[in-house]
Protein backbone atom coordinates (compact mmCIF):
# COMPACT_ATOMS: atom_id res chain seq x y z
CA UNK A 1 0.00 0.00 0.00
CA UNK A 2 0.90 3.37 -0.44
CA UNK A 3 0.50 4.35 3.41
CA UNK A 4 0.22 2.34 6.47
CA UNK A 5 -1.08 3.46 9.21
CA UNK A 6 1.93 4.98 10.82
CA UNK A 7 2.49 7.79 7.88
CA UNK A 8 4.80 10.02 9.54
CA UNK A 9 3.12 13.92 10.29
CA UNK A 10 5.88 15.57 8.47
CA UNK A 11 5.11 13.90 4.83
CA UNK A 12 1.17 14.57 5.41
CA UNK A 13 1.71 17.92 5.99
CA UNK A 14 4.21 18.16 2.87
CA UNK A 15 1.33 16.63 0.85
CA UNK A 16 -1.48 18.73 1.97
CA UNK A 17 0.17 21.89 1.50
CA UNK A 18 1.70 21.64 -2.07
CA UNK A 19 -1.41 21.04 -3.93
CA UNK A 20 -3.54 24.08 -2.16
CA UNK A 21 -0.48 26.54 -3.19
CA UNK A 22 -2.51 28.55 -5.48
CA UNK A 23 -5.59 29.04 -2.28
CA UNK A 24 -3.19 29.60 -0.02
CA UNK A 25 -1.41 32.32 -2.48
CA UNK A 26 -4.38 34.41 -1.93
CA UNK A 27 -3.58 35.56 1.77
CA UNK A 28 -1.41 37.60 0.55
CA UNK A 29 -2.89 38.87 -2.69
CA UNK A 30 -6.63 39.13 -2.14
CA UNK A 31 -6.59 42.62 -1.52
CA UNK A 32 -5.74 43.22 -5.10
CA UNK A 33 -8.17 40.78 -6.46
CA UNK A 34 -10.95 42.34 -4.35
CA UNK A 35 -10.53 45.84 -6.31
CA UNK A 36 -11.74 43.82 -9.25
CA UNK A 37 -14.67 45.11 -10.96
CA UNK A 38 -18.25 43.32 -11.17
CA UNK A 39 -21.99 43.66 -10.08
CA UNK A 40 -21.95 40.64 -8.55
CA UNK A 41 -24.75 38.85 -10.04
CA UNK A 42 -24.28 35.76 -9.64
CA UNK A 43 -26.29 34.08 -6.61
CA UNK A 44 -28.66 31.95 -9.22
CA UNK A 45 -25.94 30.49 -11.17
CA UNK A 46 -24.00 29.47 -8.65
CA UNK A 47 -26.79 27.74 -6.70
CA UNK A 48 -27.92 26.09 -10.25
CA UNK A 49 -23.60 24.97 -10.40
CA UNK A 50 -24.12 23.64 -6.74
CA UNK A 51 -27.03 21.67 -7.67
CA UNK A 52 -25.63 20.25 -10.43
CA UNK A 53 -22.29 19.20 -8.64
CA UNK A 54 -24.38 17.74 -5.77
CA UNK A 55 -25.72 15.62 -8.50
CA UNK A 56 -22.68 14.65 -10.33
CA UNK A 57 -20.62 13.73 -6.97
CA UNK A 58 -23.41 11.32 -5.32
CA UNK A 59 -26.69 11.44 -3.20
CA UNK A 60 -25.22 11.21 -0.66
CA UNK A 61 -23.33 14.90 -0.53
CA UNK A 62 -26.95 16.13 -1.71
CA UNK A 63 -28.72 14.99 0.81
CA UNK A 64 -26.03 15.75 3.57
CA UNK A 65 -26.67 19.05 2.02
CA UNK A 66 -29.80 19.61 1.94
CA UNK A 67 -30.73 18.21 5.62
CA UNK A 68 -27.71 20.18 7.45
CA UNK A 69 -27.97 23.62 8.46
CA UNK A 70 -24.21 25.73 8.28
CA UNK A 71 -21.72 23.39 10.78
CA UNK A 72 -24.26 21.09 11.96
CA UNK A 73 -24.48 17.79 11.41
CA UNK A 74 -23.26 14.27 13.34
CA UNK A 75 -19.89 13.62 14.37
CA UNK A 76 -18.59 10.12 15.08
CA UNK A 77 -16.55 9.98 18.59
CA UNK A 78 -13.41 9.60 16.47
CA UNK A 79 -14.69 12.95 14.41
CA UNK A 80 -15.38 14.56 18.11
CA UNK A 81 -11.88 14.16 19.20
CA UNK A 82 -10.31 15.57 16.05
CA UNK A 83 -12.33 18.40 16.70
CA UNK A 84 -11.24 19.06 20.01
CA UNK A 85 -7.85 18.73 18.73
CA UNK A 86 -9.03 21.11 15.59
CA UNK A 87 -10.12 23.58 18.43
CA UNK A 88 -7.02 23.50 19.93
CA UNK A 89 -4.93 24.44 17.29
CA UNK A 90 -7.18 27.24 16.02
CA UNK A 91 -7.02 28.67 19.28
CA UNK A 92 -2.70 28.78 18.17
CA UNK A 93 -3.14 30.94 15.16
CA UNK A 94 -3.71 33.81 17.50
CA UNK A 95 -0.01 33.34 18.30
CA UNK A 96 1.42 32.78 14.69
CA UNK A 97 1.35 30.67 11.73
CA UNK A 98 2.37 27.98 12.88
CA UNK A 99 -0.27 25.97 13.15
CA UNK A 100 -1.35 26.03 10.12
CA UNK A 101 0.78 23.76 8.79
CA UNK A 102 -1.01 21.04 11.63
CA UNK A 103 -4.52 22.08 10.60
CA UNK A 104 -3.78 21.02 6.79
CA UNK A 105 -2.30 18.14 8.15
CA UNK A 106 -5.33 17.32 10.58
CA UNK A 107 -7.77 17.83 7.54
CA UNK A 108 -5.97 16.01 5.40
CA UNK A 109 -6.11 12.55 7.27
CA UNK A 110 -9.97 13.06 8.77
CA UNK A 111 -11.02 10.03 7.06
CA UNK A 112 -8.05 7.83 8.07
CA UNK A 113 -5.67 5.94 6.43
CA UNK A 114 -7.59 5.05 3.55
CA UNK A 115 -9.13 8.47 2.84
CA UNK A 116 -5.51 9.89 3.31
CA UNK A 117 -4.24 6.85 0.42
CA UNK A 118 -6.76 7.64 -2.03
CA UNK A 119 -6.17 11.58 -1.29
CA UNK A 120 -2.51 11.30 -1.72
CA UNK A 121 -3.30 9.87 -4.94
CA UNK A 122 -4.60 12.31 -6.10
CA UNK A 123 -2.29 14.88 -4.91
CA UNK A 124 0.19 12.96 -7.11
CA UNK A 125 -2.26 14.29 -10.48
CA UNK A 126 -1.52 17.54 -9.34
CA UNK A 127 2.32 17.35 -8.92
CA UNK A 128 2.57 15.95 -12.65
CA UNK A 129 0.19 18.91 -13.81
CA UNK A 130 3.63 20.64 -13.81
CA UNK A 131 4.21 19.02 -17.50
CA UNK A 132 2.38 21.04 -19.83
CA UNK A 133 1.55 17.51 -22.19
CA UNK A 134 0.08 15.95 -18.85
CA UNK A 135 -2.43 18.62 -17.37
CA UNK A 136 -5.98 17.88 -19.34
CA UNK A 137 -5.46 14.14 -18.63
CA UNK A 138 -3.89 14.21 -15.06
CA UNK A 139 -6.67 17.08 -14.54
CA UNK A 140 -9.51 14.64 -15.83
CA UNK A 141 -8.06 12.27 -13.32
CA UNK A 142 -7.83 14.16 -10.03
CA UNK A 143 -11.90 14.98 -11.08
CA UNK A 144 -12.68 11.35 -11.20
CA UNK A 145 -10.56 10.58 -8.01
CA UNK A 146 -12.10 13.53 -5.95
CA UNK A 147 -15.48 12.98 -6.58
CA UNK A 148 -15.63 9.15 -5.76
CA UNK A 149 -13.83 10.38 -3.09
CA UNK A 150 -16.83 12.93 -1.87
CA UNK A 151 -19.12 10.69 -3.08
CA UNK A 152 -17.96 7.87 -0.83
CA UNK A 153 -17.52 10.14 2.49
CA UNK A 154 -19.67 12.98 1.72
CA UNK A 155 -19.02 16.72 1.81
CA UNK A 156 -19.11 16.62 5.22
CA UNK A 157 -14.83 15.74 4.82
CA UNK A 158 -13.85 18.78 3.78
CA UNK A 159 -10.76 18.80 2.32
CA UNK A 160 -11.11 16.21 -0.92
CA UNK A 161 -13.87 19.17 -1.63
CA UNK A 162 -11.62 22.04 -1.44
CA UNK A 163 -9.32 20.34 -3.37
CA UNK A 164 -11.70 19.25 -5.90
CA UNK A 165 -12.70 23.80 -5.70
CA UNK A 166 -8.94 24.51 -6.60
CA UNK A 167 -9.35 22.11 -9.52
CA UNK A 168 -12.29 23.90 -11.01
CA UNK A 169 -10.19 27.25 -10.36
CA UNK A 170 -7.34 26.00 -12.08
CA UNK A 171 -9.79 25.17 -15.14
CA UNK A 172 -11.57 28.06 -14.59
CA UNK A 173 -14.64 27.22 -13.81
CA UNK A 174 -14.96 29.71 -11.52
CA UNK A 175 -19.08 29.57 -10.31
CA UNK A 176 -18.49 25.53 -10.01
CA UNK A 177 -15.58 26.21 -7.65
CA UNK A 178 -17.29 28.88 -5.33
CA UNK A 179 -20.31 26.30 -5.41
CA UNK A 180 -18.05 23.89 -3.61
CA UNK A 181 -16.26 26.35 -1.64
CA UNK A 182 -19.45 27.01 0.01
CA UNK A 183 -20.01 23.49 0.80
CA UNK A 184 -16.61 23.37 2.58
CA UNK A 185 -17.53 26.49 4.44
CA UNK A 186 -20.57 25.09 5.50
CA UNK A 187 -19.04 22.16 7.07
CA UNK A 188 -15.84 24.59 8.33
CA UNK A 189 -16.35 28.14 8.54
CA UNK A 190 -12.69 28.66 9.72
CA UNK A 191 -11.52 26.74 6.27
CA UNK A 192 -8.56 29.80 5.56
CA UNK A 193 -7.44 28.25 2.39
CA UNK A 194 -11.23 27.50 1.16
CA UNK A 195 -12.11 31.45 2.62
CA UNK A 196 -8.81 32.60 0.17
CA UNK A 197 -10.35 30.36 -2.50
CA UNK A 198 -13.57 31.93 -2.65
CA UNK A 199 -11.85 35.24 -2.61
CA UNK A 200 -9.61 34.17 -5.76
CA UNK A 201 -12.80 33.05 -7.75
CA UNK A 202 -15.12 36.01 -7.18
CA UNK A 203 -12.19 37.98 -8.46
CA UNK A 204 -11.83 36.07 -11.34
CA UNK A 205 -15.62 37.13 -12.29
CA UNK A 206 -14.77 40.04 -11.30
CA UNK A 207 -17.33 40.10 -8.76
CA UNK A 208 -15.92 43.26 -6.66
CA UNK A 209 -18.83 43.58 -4.31
CA UNK A 210 -18.47 38.89 -3.40
CA UNK A 211 -14.40 39.18 -3.23
CA UNK A 212 -14.25 42.18 -0.15
CA UNK A 213 -16.96 40.24 1.63
CA UNK A 214 -15.01 37.53 1.33
CA UNK A 215 -11.61 38.66 1.91
CA UNK A 216 -12.97 40.44 4.99
CA UNK A 217 -14.13 36.91 6.35
CA UNK A 218 -10.41 35.61 5.48
CA UNK A 219 -7.05 35.02 8.28
CA UNK A 220 -6.02 38.54 8.81
CA UNK A 221 -2.24 38.80 9.51
CA UNK A 222 -0.42 38.62 12.48
CA UNK A 223 0.33 42.52 12.06
CA UNK A 224 -3.38 43.05 12.50
CA UNK A 225 -3.34 41.67 15.82
CA UNK A 226 -7.07 42.50 17.08
CA UNK A 227 -8.49 41.28 13.84
CA UNK A 228 -6.65 38.03 13.78
CA UNK A 229 -7.50 37.54 17.95
CA UNK A 230 -11.59 38.21 16.87
CA UNK A 231 -11.14 35.86 14.00
CA UNK A 232 -9.73 33.54 15.97
CA UNK A 233 -12.84 33.70 18.53
CA UNK A 234 -15.03 33.49 15.78
CA UNK A 235 -13.42 30.47 14.49
CA UNK A 236 -13.08 28.42 17.95
CA UNK A 237 -16.89 29.42 18.86
CA UNK A 238 -18.25 28.04 15.58
CA UNK A 239 -16.38 24.76 16.21
CA UNK A 240 -17.40 24.35 19.59
CA UNK A 241 -20.92 25.17 18.37
CA UNK A 242 -21.03 22.30 16.01
CA UNK A 243 -18.99 20.17 18.39
CA UNK A 244 -21.83 20.40 21.19
CA UNK A 245 -24.57 19.78 18.15
CA UNK A 246 -23.20 16.77 17.40
CA UNK A 247 -22.69 16.05 21.54
CA UNK A 248 -26.77 16.48 21.48
CA UNK A 249 -27.45 14.01 18.82
CA UNK A 250 -29.16 10.61 19.32
CA UNK A 251 -26.70 8.05 20.89
CA UNK A 252 -27.25 5.47 18.45
CA UNK A 253 -26.57 8.13 15.42
CA UNK A 254 -23.09 8.21 16.89
CA UNK A 255 -22.51 4.62 16.73
CA UNK A 256 -24.14 4.64 12.93
CA UNK A 257 -21.71 7.72 12.03
CA UNK A 258 -18.62 5.66 13.15
CA UNK A 259 -19.20 2.79 11.36
CA UNK A 260 -19.62 4.58 8.13
CA UNK A 261 -16.31 7.05 9.38
CA UNK A 262 -13.90 4.19 10.05
CA UNK A 263 -12.45 2.88 6.53
CA UNK A 264 -10.37 -0.07 8.22
CA UNK A 265 -10.25 -1.74 11.48
CA UNK A 266 -7.77 0.38 12.79
CA UNK A 267 -8.67 4.12 13.10
CA UNK A 268 -9.63 4.56 16.39
CA UNK A 269 -6.78 2.60 17.48
CA UNK A 270 -4.54 5.19 15.84
CA UNK A 271 -6.28 8.65 16.26
CA UNK A 272 -2.91 9.94 17.76
CA UNK A 273 -0.64 8.70 14.86
CA UNK A 274 -2.28 10.53 12.89
CA UNK A 275 -3.29 13.62 14.35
Amino acid sequence: GFVSNRIHHVDVVRHARSSNNQFTTAFRMSSEFAEAGGDGNYKDSIESARRRLEERIGNDSASSSSSSSRGNYRLSSTAKEHRKHEIELLNKLRHGDEAMNDLWALWFVERGPAGATALLETQELFQEMESASAVNINMNKAERKLRAIITEHGHQWAEPVNRLATLYYLQGKFKESIALCELVLEVKPWHFGCLSGIVLCYAELGDRVNAKLWASRRLPPMEAQTRREEWVDRAVEEAWRSLDKSFQSDPMDDVVVEKEQRNDGGISNDDGAWQ
